[in-house]
């Protein structure tokens, strides 16, 4: 919950049937990225990230993000990894258990940002392009796509999917090295939002023509 003088409040229930609420508090702007994980809370602002401990309450880790306009924020716990984007060049990615912060300088503003556990890595998600990003290797992979605006990519089953938002298509590439296996235009208007079911057989597409597209990655179907 965020008030209107940017004081932000997050009540955690202790078990089923608490009475009580332990409480988070601190105070961020309207743009304010919060990611909660199973045993941390990572949240960034302009001015910082901070993880805590759920089961303390007390900050685990804080790192200044010397950059203003955050926009996007990754949690990957189990590996002890945060990253922050937005509208800035750099990727600042904390290891909150050895008490560090690495800055990665990619031109242009971070749409998404997302770990996925092998190696650990992180997809970065800028303009055009999205990078694979690993801990002391750096960006080992990239896709590139003239004049799209990627602005989503994940990990499914079918591969990497990556959402272009101006040119209204999903890219699906094969891992590690991105080679395009498909492009699958979905028509319509420009593309927000990128899921998957459960099962990761079917992928959703939404934008601004207020359409919802289901999306077979393996055949290249397109339903609207």
């Amino acid at each position: 919950l965020q008030d209107a003088d940017g004081r932000a409040v997050l009540d955690l229930p202790r078990g089923a049937g608490a009475k009580a609420a332990d409480r988070i508090e601190g105070r961020f702007s309207p743009n304010a990225q919060f990611r909660l994980g199973e045993r941390t809370l990572a949240a960034a602002d302009g001015g910082a990230l901070t993880v805590w401990d759920l089961a303390t309450l007390n900050p685990l880790y804080s790192a200044p993000i010397p950059a203003q306009g955050v926009g996007t924020l990754a949690l990957l716990e189990e590996a002890g990894l945060a990253a922050v984007g937005g509208w800035f060049d750099e990727v600042f990615i904390a290891d909150f258990r050895a008490r560090k912060t690495e800055t990665v300088i990619l031109p242009g503003r971070t749409f998404s940002l997302r770990f996925i556990a092998d190696a650990p890595s992180l997809l970065i998600a800028k303009n055009d392009t999205v990078h694979l990003w690993r801990p002391g290797a750096g960006s080992v992979a990239a896709f590139q796509s003239d004049g799209a605006r990627i602005a989503d990519a994940r990990w499914t089953s079918h591969g990497l999917l990556a959402l272009d938002a101006a040119g209204r298509k999903l890219h699906r590439l094969a891992y590690p090295g991105f080679p395009l296996k498909a492009a699958l235009p979905t028509g319509g208007g420009e593309l927000w939002a990128l899921a998957a079911s459960e099962d990761g057989g079917t992928l959703f597409a939404g934008g601004s023509d207020g359409k919802l597209y289901a999306v077979g990655p393996s055949t290249g179907t397109v339903a609207a």
